[in-house]
């Protein structure tokens, strides 16, 4: 019965965002905040290095790192992005691509 429970709220969801436009902006934003924070979580784990260790390095505290591995940073500069990856061995990637 659950699954069926389910099944109904991802059609629900599906429903709503393709209704609203700005719901559907709004969810994929966060869906990508939190890609990004996951992928800098797994980096710096992979590396051995704890946010302290991070923050350190990148002149701020172990909070803030905490807070971008969570996705809670909501104004991460692509400055302070460059910070981390270079901490973590790691390079940036930013690319657009057309939509469709």
């Amino acid at each position: 019965m659950s699954k069926n429970k389910t099944s109904c709220a991802t059609a629900i969801l599906r429903d709503q965002l393709s209704r609203d436009a700005e719901l559907s902006t709004l969810v994929e934003e966060e869906r990508k905040r939190l890609q990004l924070a996951e992928k800098i979580r797994s980096a710096r784990r992979e590396v051995g290095l704890t946010q302290a260790q991070v923050a350190e390095q990148i002149g701020t505290t172990q909070s803030a790192i905490a807070r971008l591995e969570s996705g809670g940073y909501e104004r991460l500069s692509i400055r302070t992005l460059l910070k981390v990856a270079s901490v973590l061995n790691r390079r940036v990637n930013v690319d657009m691509v057309p939509v469709g």
